[in-house]
C-alpha cells in the first residue's frame, strides 16, 4: 500500500469497526481525493475462518455496512433471475 495524508495514520490507517475496515479505508481515501489502484502483480491472501452458518450472518453485515458507508442496497432477484424493483418507503 501507497499511503497518502498524514504520516502518524500510515502506521495503522483502518477504522477501528467490527466490520468492513478495508470498505471504510477505501471509503476515506476516495473521500479525500486520494486514489485506489490495482496492478496484477501484487498477492493478496485475504481469508476468514468461517464455520456453517457463519456465512448468513457475514451476508447480512456485508450489505448492512455497505448501506452505512455508501447508501447502496443489494439488487434483489427472484428465483428465476428477474430482478426485483425497490421502492423505499415514504414518510
Amino acid at each position: 500500500m501507497r499511503f497518502i495524508g498524514n504520516p502518524a495514520s500510515w502506521l495503522d490507517p483502518f477504522r477501528d469497526v467490527r466490520f468492513g475496515e478495508d470498505m471504510f479505508w477505501a471509503l476515506d481515501m476516495l473521500t479525500a481525493n486520494g486514489k485506489i489502484g490495482y496492478t496484477h502483480q501484487s498477492k493478496v491472501w485475504h481469508y476468514h475462518h468461517q464455520r456453517p452458518g457463519f456465512t448468513r450472518k457475514r451476508v447480512f453485515y456485508t450489505h448492512y455496512w455497505r448501506y452505512q458507508a455508501f447508501g447502496c442496497l443489494p439488487e434483489l432477484r427472484r428465483c428465476g433471475g428477474s430482478p426485483i424493483p425497490y421502492e423505499p418507503s415514504k414518510p
